[in-house]
């Protein structure tokens, strides 16, 4: 049942597909294909891998405790060396922010503009963003270089401790 075609979808990384039903279709059940490998086209998620974000607990009660703060009124920025070659982004809202619809919208916000200008910002850190409510007001443009100076910042602290 493993096909050709197959192990090369997954050797080449994941990917969304973009089409109709019956393109979609074939791509979640390939034997079902029927010919419709023409009407898809597949596109790389501009995501987040899972190795670029702060997901544990532990990494993110390390970096509220042994991570240098730097405050916005955005948001408030803990960074701290993580050890890797690539930085990982991690982002808290609390309830305070208002209701789930606005959480995950400064959630979006930030990944945007950390996606957007990750070239500028420093790498081998972990970054945990708590979200304030002004960060609202702004969009991803406006965001990202408010972030970059927070991370620049944040990165020259804790080379100098």
């Amino acid at each position: 049942m493993d096909s050709a075609p197959a192990r090369a979808r997954a050797e080449e990384g994941p990917y969304f597909v973009v089409g109709v039903a019956r393109g979609v279709s074939a791509w979640l059940h390939p034997d079902r294909a029927r010919g419709a490998a023409e009407h898809r086209t597949l596109l790389k998620p501009q995501g987040l891998p899972p190795e670029h974000r702060v997901r544990k607990r532990r990494d993110f009660e390390r970096a509220y405790e042994e991570g240098k703060k730097v405050v916005t009124p955005e948001f408030a920025l803990f960074a701290r060396p993580n050890g890797l070659p690539h930085s990982r982004l991690g982002i808290t809202t609390t309830r305070r922010l208002g209701k789930a619809v606005t959480r995950n919208r400064a959630r979006r916000l930030v990944r945007e503009a950390y996606r957007t200008h990750r070239q500028k910002i420093p790498m081998g850190l972990d970054l945990v963003f708590v979200v304030r409510a002004p960060l609202l007001r702004h969009k991803p443009a406006e965001l990202g270089p408010i972030l970059v100076s927070a991370a620049r910042e944040a990165a020259k602290e804790s080379i100098e401790a």
